[in-house]
């Protein structure tokens, strides 16, 4: 797959054009192939694609265009690693950077022929594409400067063509010098001085007049030369470029993208700092860059060390130094003469072109700014490139993050974690510390964990790869909790306090004054971000105040600035920085109440968040929760640790609804099970939501077991407590779905729920209009179950879902319409059904319950089984279904993979192809068999389905995967899944010749489900065969006696045991 960015965005697949569909999704898919290979965070594509202007839910409208685009490319193009997306190209495959490697190996006619119109050509309205198209514009036109000055000095090139071609881009770009001395020099070669010399003077007029310019020195003394007839031939090759730069010992790895960026910089603004922690790699930065755009800058590029400077008195004496003017300056003159010495230095540097790297500024950052200013004001031709851990703060000083190496979001192959600038720093300095070293299956796990935990920072990952003389990579990553004893023996060359990890940070933290210090080790105990209310808390200060000591830590490099879900400030400490500042909690004592502050404010937040997600404000309150997870995880882990039962309960229980939400009940069960292992006694309502988040978790054992049978015991004795507020929203519904469960017959009344026989007043009446709407929707999801639909039942379903649409609980209205399409679905009104079910989806992808979703949307394909009839909706059907499969697979939607899988086997079963039908089936079963706690109802289906498509090839296996899914209903109590099991059942009867018996076993089906269902397919398919074979009135007559019978003799007639 080939994406082209130089012209209108395109993808071409195997030479052929993709069709990617509207704007924003070739937005998408431009953006992502300007990272590629590396992910885009979700945040930043939100920003880039809508900029200020984005949708109310702009994570779910960014979703929507990501599965629209992936709908288009080729499967797998588009991939997700949790945080982010990423195109599935290397980058050869883009044509930008292949323009760039052209580019950088002096193939410049080459790279040029690569464009085919202006950059990222129709996306002129998305926000981000403006930005970067003027940057690959501005690139393309100093490759053909280049170029073509190439061609001029070297003097190979013809000159009508050159000329005609400089003249058409001297009259499109009238301000740019270099074209013009190209131009000037090929027609001074060529006999037209009288043409060269009105060229420059054209060239002066513009400048003077528009922008107030004088040409450079450079050009000045090609028009002298002009006039005194000495521009004969091609130009003489540049003279050697003078620089105090040192030559790198080692590979420049995963900082191209900056390197650009920062030239370009250099060549449009006069000071660029590059602010950044100790150790992400700035002075390499700069000093790389300074490097590359060294033949641009005669007069020289010069690195000022001020690292070691300590008096800021002594700044320009390293100024000068540096700068090799120790012949104009003299340096043992007292500090009254060093304005003179500032002076003799301007003139000393006056008319020359100059870059300036001024490295590590930020402990003397005030005096620096003062003579940076000095010398920018008197020197028009001066560059500067400062480094620091915080800005100058000088007008017109631009500042570029050097932000971490990317590092791998998910699981990767060592093929492609090594596409990720991180892995591949590491893994080379690792070959060079132990040249055996290799990235495979074994060291990678070790490899990953080592440049995640290490924030992606280069010296950092250094020091790690310099340890594998001694130790393995699993090693080192085991050891990284002690990182700051672990991390030592730098360099011998380096600076001291780039030795080891410890002397970075210490360095930064040693120019904070004391309440950035005191907040900044506060901090650290903060794992994914800071929030300014939550740092006004655990500082103890107001918001106000808070946002400004963040900002201050932010300006120097201590904490990174981002947004959270909602847009408002939040801040990200590096883990590094956040052992270091819980080593200093500990050292001074404070650490235990520091994190004690950090439980409660989670605490507090958590309780008042809880009830929100039931409300209209419900995405607000998620959008929180999501930001604060880990936080929330961590509060939550201490609390345990430290025995505090009555927090952890309680911040589980207010947890429960929101993991629930997200679809993660096995993370909350987990949660839950911790909390009631610890000792002594716990709150009664808390501990109530906790026995039953870990009670749901294990209904879909085979079998009771004791752990079962305890947490049922310890609902009963605390339904008693008279602590329990049972006016909890929460409270209440445990409490009713523990009387249903009570109504559960076994043994002979399985199958039987006399859901009429449970009071349900508490939730009917209950003053909240949610749990009131909650109450209806339980009542007829478990009269559903048990077969007992009522005609009250249409009442109640519209009653629910006005009351969830008063308070604006989403999730109660998607439940809401899905239960209406299914109710559409059983009479048969299948279109409507389907649009149900849309309506449902939607509504959860609001919430981000993509695992709900997901199962939805399936839900909606599986219904399509009878309405797709042409072969192309039939294609499509099957994509959709595979997709839905996938998506599924990687999410780790089990049940959602399954149900996708089943719908796949009855569109080949009934599509025609009954052996990939049965091939499926197979491998349906035996994926099902691998899983010991598959829910009941799953197993039922699978080996429902499994029967109906093997049994034209292996009847006595069908006949025994129908008497284990026939157990698999009994055992779930789900009368919807043991009529499907009862229609396979008549199924294999018929197949068997046994006509009437199969007839009287779909009226038992009948019988099973408590209404009419003609959203049942098989059944559908199957009547007419037995009409065929028996006759209309024999037909009717059997199967009227079969849905005559007691539920108890219909379950045994059509599951038999």
């Amino acid at each position: 797959m080939q994406v082209q960015l130089l012209g209108p965005v395109t993808v071409v697949l195997d030479g052929e054009r993709v069709d990617l569909g509207g704007p924003r999704n070739r937005a998408l898919v431009a953006r992502l192939a300007l990272a590629a290979p590396h992910p885009v965070a979700t945040q930043v594509l939100v920003d880039d694609l809508w900029g200020d202007t984005p949708p109310r839910h702009a994570h779910n409208a960014l979703q929507s265009v990501v599965s629209r685009a992936r709908a288009r490319l080729p499967e797998g193009a588009l991939a997700s690693n949790g945080t982010g997306y990423r195109l599935a190209v290397v980058a050869e495959d883009v044509d930008a950077y292949r323009f760039d490697r052209l580019a950088r190996a002096g193939r410049g006619r080459e790279a040029l022929a690569v464009w085919t119109g202006r950059a990222l050509e129709g996306l002129e309205d998305v926000p981000f594409a403006g930005p970067a198209a003027a940057a690959l514009e501005e690139r393309r036109l100093a490759v053909h400067e280049e170029s073509l000055e190439s061609e001029v000095t070297s003097g190979r090139y013809d000159a009508a063509g050159v000329v005609a071609e400089l003249t058409a881009l001297v009259d499109a770009h009238p301000y740019r010098e270099r074209l013009w001395t190209a131009l000037m020099r090929v027609l001074a070669a060529t006999g037209r001085t009288a043409d060269a010399l009105a060229a420059y003077e054209r060239m002066r007029t513009g400048l003077v007049d528009d922008l107030g310019l004088d040409p450079s020195p450079a050009a000045r003394e090609l028009h002298r030369a002009m006039l005194a007839g000495d521009v004969t031939g091609p130009a003489p090759a540049a003279t050697r470029v003078r620089t105090n730069l040192r030559t790198a010992l080692t590979s420049f790895v995963g900082r191209d993208a900056a390197v650009a960026e920062l030239a370009q910089l250099v060549a449009s603004h006069r000071l660029v700092t590059l602010v950044g922690p100790g150790g992400a790699g700035k002075t390499r930065l700069a000093v790389e860059t300074a490097t590359g755009i060294a033949s641009a800058y005669p007069d020289g590029t010069w690195m000022v060390e001020l690292a070691s400077v300590t008096d800021p008195a002594d700044i320009l004496d390293a100024l000068v130094g540096a700068l090799d003017l120790r012949e104009v300056v003299v340096l043992d003159r007292p500090t009254e003469r060093r304005g003179d010495d500032r002076t003799r230095l301007v003139e000393a540097l006056a008319g020359r072109r100059v870059v300036l790297v001024a490295d590590n500024c930020e402990h003397l950052v005030a005096d620096v700014a003062v003579i940076v200013e000095v010398l920018l004001q008197a020197l028009p031709e001066l560059r500067v490139i400062a480094t620091s851990r915080e800005p100058l703060d000088l007008l017109g000083e631009v500042v570029l993050p050097v932000v971490s190496l990317d590092v791998p979001g998910g699981e990767s192959t060592p093929r492609e974690a090594l596409e990720h600038s991180a892995v591949d720093l590491f893994v080379q300095r690792a070959q060079a510390a132990c040249p055996g070293f290799v990235l495979d299956d074994a060291t990678l796990p070790a490899a990953l964990e080592i440049c995640r935990r290490l924030d992606g920072q280069p010296l950092a990952l250094e020091l790690a790869a310099a340890r594998l003389r001694s130790l393995t990579a699993p090693q080192i990553a085991a050891r990284l909790g002690d990182r700051f004893r672990l991390l030592t023996g730098g360099s011998r060359t380096a600076l001291p306090r780039h030795r080891t990890l410890r002397a970075v940070v210490e360095w930064s933290w040693d120019l904070l004054d004391e309440d950035e210090r005191r907040l900044a080790e506060r901090l650290a105990v903060f794992p994914a971000g800071i929030s300014v209310p939550a740092a006004a808390a655990i500082a103890g200060t107001d918001a106000a105040s808070a946002l400004d000591l963040l900002t201050a830590l932010a300006d120097k490099s201590l904490l990174t600035p981002v947004a959270d879900n909602l847009g408002e400030p939040r801040f990200r400490m590096l883990e590094t920085l956040r052992e270091y500042g819980a080593d200093r909690l500990v050292e001074r004592g404070v650490a235990d109440g520091v994190r004690r502050d950090h439980l409660a404010y989670f605490r507090r937040l958590a309780h008042d968040l809880e009830p929100q997600l039931r409300r209209a404000d419900q995405l607000d309150a998620l959008a929180v929760l999501d930001d604060e997870r880990g936080n929330l995880l961590t509060a939550l882990a201490y609390a345990v640790d430290t025995g505090d039962g009555e927090s952890a309960a309680w911040l589980t229980a207010d947890l429960a609804w929101y993991f629930s939400l997200r679809g993660q009940h096995d993370e909350i069960a987990e949660l839950a099970g911790r909390v009631l292992a610890m000792h002594g006694t716990l709150p009664a309502t808390p501990e109530l939501v906790c026995v039953a988040m870990r009670l749901v978790a294990v209904l879909d054992e085979p079998a009771p077991t004791s752990d079962r049978v305890a947490l049922s015991e310890r609902i009963a004795e605390l339904r008693r407590d008279p602590e329990l507020d049972r006016e909890s929203p929460t409270i209440t519904l445990i409490l009713l779905t523990d009387d249903l469960f009570a109504r559960f017959g076994s043994g002979a009344d399985a199958g039987r729920c006399d859901v009429g026989g449970v009071d349900l007043s508490a939730g009917l009446e209950h003053p909240d209009p949610w749990v009131r709407s909650a109450t209806r929707f339980l009542r007829l999801a478990w009269q559903d179950n048990a077969g007992a639909a009522t005609a009250g039942d249409h009442d109640d379903l519209a009653d629910a879902l006005d009351g969830f649409r008063e308070v604006g609980d989403r999730w109660g209205q998607a439940m809401g319409e899905s239960t209406v399409a299914s109710a559409y679905e059983r009479a048969g009104r299948f279109g409507d059904a389907r649009t149900h079910l849309h309506a449902a989806a939607a509504l959860m992808s609001a919430l981000g319950a993509d695992r709900d979703a997901l199962q939805l949307r399936t839900r909606r394909a599986a219904l399509s089984l009878i309405l797709a009839h042409a072969p192309d909706e039939v294609e499509a059907l099957r994509r959709e279904l595979e997709d839905a499969a996938q998506e599924a697979r990687r999410a780790g939607y089990r049940d959602t993979e399954l149900y996708a899988r089943v719908a796949q086997v009855e569109l080949e079963r009934c599509g025609g192809d009954p052996e990939t039908a049965r091939r499926l089936a197979t491998t349906l079963v035996a994926q099902v068999d691998a899983v010991p706690f598959q829910a009941p109802q799953f197993r039922a289906i699978v080996l429902s389905t499994a029967v109906i498509a093997v049994l034209p090839y292996d009847e006595a296996l069908s006949r025994t995967w129908l008497g284990r899914a026939a157990a698999e209903a009994r055992r779930s109590h789900d009368m919807p899944i043991a009529a499907i099991v009862a229609t396979a059942a008549a199924v294999l009867t018929a197949h068997g010749g046994r006509h009437e018996l199969a007839a009287r076993q779909l009226g038992a089906a009948r019988q099973i489900r408590g209404a009419e269902d003609l959203g049942n397919v098989t059944a559908a398919r199957l009547a007419p065969e037995l009409i065929a074979a028996l006759g209309h009135d024999r037909y009717e007559a059997a199967f009227a006696e079969g849905a005559a019978l007691s539920r108890d003799d219909a379950l045994d007639l059509a599951l038999p045991e």
